[in-house]
């Protein structure tokens, strides 16, 4: 089960993947109704498992940008896995710093960069979306749209390379977990996505 706090994004881009990777989708369910905040994605997810907690891995996906809830639900994620019935279960916050979009950007780029709060007037997701529109297959890069996926797929390993550099040089640098700037954990359900589509 896949719990986002986009209702467009990453569901579209997601789905794309599962179609890709040829992953029956009977086996895996993505919800993009989460809402607008962390919490609102991970008590969505807690409705859900009230009702059926028959998955194998959990992930929800929720960005830092400047919520307030963010902290409160990595928490909760990690409540989750104290219930009984869910002990078994794989269980992950899938975060971004500042966005999403870092995980499109590790695609085409090995940059590093920290957006921090932002530069004044412009938050940190909108400088991501700046930088990733730098690049040839994001130039008309909409939030909404998923037209850019043919276009980089094929970087996706090394997408998944950057991203687990990219956290673990944060942490070694002292960073707390799932506050490494930037960061995307995404790959944690690309990676699973390709375990189940060669099982």
């Amino acid at each position: 089960m896949i719990v986002c706090e986009g209702e467009k994004t990453e569901p579209g881009y997601l789905h794309k993947l599962i179609s890709e990777y040829r992953v029956p989708t009977a086996k895996v369910r993505v919800h993009g109704e989460g809402g607008a905040a962390p919490i609102s994605v991970v008590e969505y997810a807690d409705e859900i498992l009230d009702k059926d907690a028959d998955f194998e891995h959990i992930f929800l996906v929720f960005d830092r940008d400047a919520h307030s809830t963010y902290q409160d639900a990595i928490t909760k994620t990690y409540g989750f896995k104290k219930r009984r019935k869910l002990q078994s279960k794989n269980i992950e916050a899938v975060t971004s710093i500042p966005c999403f979009e870092v995980w499109l950007l590790l695609h085409v780029s090995t940059s590093c960069k920290p957006y921090g709060t932002g530069v004044p007037g412009t938050p940190p997701g909108k400088q991501v979306i700046r930088d990733l529109r730098a690049y040839p297959a994001f130039a008309n890069y909409e939030k909404s749209k998923i037209d850019f996926f043919d276009e980089i797929k094929e970087e996706t390993d090394n997408a998944i390379a950057r991203a687990k550099r990219q956290v673990d040089q944060a942490q070694k640098a002292g960073s707390p977990v799932h506050h490494e700037d930037s960061s995307s954990r995404f790959f944690l359900i690309v990676d699973t996505l390709k375990k189940i589509a060669s099982s």
